[in-house]
């Protein structure tokens, strides 16, 4: 360990050998050490502020920087470290001057002039930094100045590097020649040497050192300035990696808006799970935000780059369904007069998300069984079958277990598809991320459509929270979307607003629900179906009968609300 700077405030150290975690910010340490002062060594406490790390020193080795701040400095240690910064900035050493006194005289009070008398005490001068300065006459003779010049240029030791000027000649020698051809190299090699021949006038010398240590000090400040931005750079980019990862993360689960303890959860399993191949069934009620799942575990897999394609396994008959999933050969039906890929094909280093997974038919289910098993599709009239590499993501809003007993689906799928299960909570058991949906809902819609409203009421708001919300986040961006288009430009959203939207006044807290000997009675199968059959006859409600609006409110087309409402027994336009 060996001090780099020090002033009466603190000093920092390097350590070469020493990783950033083995020195803690805030550890406290006993600083020995000695100022060539010729005074006794200092025992100064000190405590760690900052570790800079790793950083390498002259000679290659690895460790920290450490910046530490003295405590308590006595008085007289002050002191003797101020006269030591000060000599430190504005120190020159003389190395066989043939002049001392001119020397002197040159510098006055102006620098402070040290005579050394060997090449080690000009070398122990130059590795601890304490010359801005060195001057190196031929007093001694030629040879044993440029060899105190090589010894000095030469050493690795030697960190920082001050301004040397070779001054040639003797006092009565007259203007010097020009010393040489290895003189000239090393002045051309290093911008740092200066040449004067002697003798020289006081004026001159002055001068010349002046700008010497003038620009050693410089030289010095920058390479701190330059050490100090290299470390913020660092900081900083550390910093906005940072950032981007979250905004890239925050971005890719925008749209899965909440701030409940169930809602958190659902974000830790999406990062936890996307990386892996793994199938996932996402299982919700209508208008949870299946689909949304569905992409963020897209987006934040590697299979980003890839396609995402969806399907609503409800939304077509069970032939057209087997052509697009799987893909047809040409002459294989009657229109079919090209060979089409499906989207197994087309989703090819991509992810396929199948909605409402439970309303596939058996003979569906079986070729989808081998799609998850072995990776291999055929086209509706081939012969040959073709591997695929795509991750499946199934979504229902059923319970797979209850129609495994009723026998409409296969046991052998259900098993195959529990790798994960991940469920989304329906929103009247998240209630106070209503707010945050609403308002997100609303800033968007506002953008949309170009109408921009003050906000909701704190009444409103706690009558969105009352409702039950049995479209969950979906109907409520409807209602938001509703309440924005009633609304006056500038206007607020108010509690009146919200009951004329929600239907006459009559919120959900007056809604009926099934009592629990009730609930008792029913099975699961049951109670879920009779819970599907109340939202559908709600939405026909609103819509005032019309299959096709209630289809769209709650996402489906109307063909697959017809054959939902005969088999749970609902009248079409009841």
């Amino acid at each position: 360990m060996y001090t780099w700077n020090i002033s009466d405030g603190g000093v920092y150290l390097k350590a070469p050998g020493l990783e950033a975690g083995q020195v803690p910010i805030g550890r406290s340490m006993r600083l020995s050490f000695e100022l060539p002062d010729g005074g006794p060594a200092m025992e100064v406490p000190a405590r760690v502020v900052w570790v800079d790390g790793p950083v390498r020193d002259h000679q290659g080795r690895t460790g920290v920087g450490l910046g530490m701040r003295f405590d308590e400095v006595p008085d007289d240690y002050a002191h003797r470290i101020r006269l030591f910064v000060d000599s430190f900035r504005y120190r020159v050493a003389l190395f066989a001057f043939p002049d001392p006194a001119l020397a002197w005289g040159a510098f006055g009070d102006l620098f402070h002039v040290e005579e050394v008398e060997d090449v080690e005490c000009l070398l122990r001068e130059t590795i601890g930094g304490h010359a801005g300065l060195v001057i190196i006459g031929e007093s001694r003779g030629r040879d044993e100045a440029m060899d105190a010049l090589r010894y000095v240029v030469g050493s690795k030791a030697v960190e920082r590097q001050p301004m040397i000027l070779y001054a040639a000649g003797g006092v009565d020698e007259g203007a010097a020649s020009w010393p040489g051809d290895e003189l000239a190299s090393l002045l051309s090699a290093h911008g740092r040497l200066g040449y004067a021949p002697m003798p020289m006038e006081r004026l001159e010398l002055r001068s010349h050192a002046q700008r010497s240590i003038e620009t050693f000090v410089l030289a010095f400040e920058n390479e701190l300035l330059t050490t100090e931005l290299g470390r913020a750079f660092q900081r900083l980019r550390r910093e906005n990696e940072y950032l981007r990862s979250r905004y890239r993360l925050s971005e890719r689960l925008l749209e899965i808006v909440g701030v409940s303890e169930a809602m958190r959860r659902v974000h830790a399993l999406i990062e936890r799970i996307a990386p892996f191949d793994t199938s996932v069934v996402v299982v919700g009620e209508t208008g949870t935000g299946k689909e949304l799942v569905a992409r963020a575990l897209h987006r934040l897999s590697s299979r980003v780059d890839g396609p995402f394609v969806a399907q609503n396994c409800a939304a077509l008959a069970e032939t057209l369904l087997d052509s697009e999933l799987f893909g047809h050969a040409r002459g294989a039906f009657t229109g079919a007069t090209t060979d089409r890929a499906g989207i197994f094909e087309a989703a090819e280093g991509g992810t396929v998300f199948l909605d409402e997974i439970g309303e596939m038919s058996q003979a569906m289910q079986a070729k989808l069984l081998r799609v998850l098993q072995e990776g291999e599709v055929k086209r509706v009239g081939d012969v040959h079958t073709r591997r695929v590499d795509t991750r499946i993501i199934c979504a229902t809003n059923r319970n797979l277990e209850a129609l495994v007993e009723e026998g409409s689906f296969r046991e052998d799928l259900y098993y195959r598809l529990q790798s994960f299960v991940l469920t989304l909570p329906p929103l009247r058991e998240r209630r106070e991320d209503i707010p945050v949906l609403a308002l997100h809902f609303l800033e968007r819609l506002t953008g949309r459509h170009d109408h921009k409203v003050e906000g909701f009421t704190q009444d409103a708001l706690k009558l969105l929270q009352l409702h039950d919300w049995p479209g969950n986040a979906r109907e409520l961006e409807h209602t938001v979307e509703r309440l924005l288009v009633l609304c006056n430009e500038g206007g607020w959203i108010g509690a009146d607003l919200v009951r004329e939207a929600l239907g006459q006044g009559r919120c959900l807290e007056s809604r009926r629900t099934p009592l629990a000997s009730e609930r008792k009675e029913r099975s699961l199968a049951r109670a879920l179906e009779a819970y599907e059959r109340e939202i559908i006859v709600t939405e026909l409600h609103r819509a005032g009968g019309v299959i096709a609006r209630a289809a769209r409110e709650l996402g489906m087309d109307r063909t697959t609300l017809s054959r939902r409402l005969r088999r749970l027994g609902v009248k079409e336009g009841a």
